[in-house]
C-alpha cells in the first residue's frame, strides 16, 4: 500500500480526480510498476473522460 499528498490549489472535482490519476500513475511508472495496471475511480465524469480521450 501505498499513499500521497499534494497540494493542487483550487480546481473543479473532475480536475482533482484526474491529478489524482496522473500522480498515481506517475508514482507507478517511478518504481517500475507499469506492466498490467487496472485504475478504478468512484468519479464516472473522470472514467468517461479518459475513455474518450483514448
Amino acid at each position: 500500500m501505498l499513499g500521497f499528498s499534494c497540494r493542487i490549489g483550487v480546481c473543479s472535482i473532475l480536475h482533482a480526480e484526474l491529478w489524482d490519476i496522473f500522480y498515481g500513475l506517475k508514482i507507478l511508472r517511478g518504481r517500475g510498476l507499469c506492466d498490467n495496471i487496472i485504475s478504478e475511480s468512484d468519479s464516472i465524469s473522470a472514467v468517461q473522460f479518459l475513455n474518450k480521450a483514448f
